[in-house]
């Protein structure tokens, strides 16, 4: 089952800090098996490496909405 694209958003902008680069670079990663793979590969990512040691400030809002939630949970525990 493919993950669905706001997870693959979501990934970019909590991960990375900010938006993917293109609609076909989200749909070439929707092809991932589990979305922890995916956040594994973007922790394991030279872009995120270089952006350790400064703040990480996740791009999720004080009330964050229920797409939000369900990408940070699909990333961290997998798919339900």
């Amino acid at each position: 089952m493919p993950i669905p694209e706001h997870v693959v958003v979501w990934a970019y902008r909590i991960i990375l800090g900010r938006e993917p680069e293109s609609a076909e670079v989200v749909a070439n990663w929707c092809g991932v098996a589990d979305p922890r793979d995916l956040a594994a590969a973007f922790l394991a990512s030279p872009e995120h490496q270089a952006r350790r040691g400064r703040p990480f400030v996740p791009r999720v809002a004080a009330r964050p909405d229920a797409e939000a939630l369900d990408a940070w949970h699909r990333l961290r525990f997998g798919t339900p």
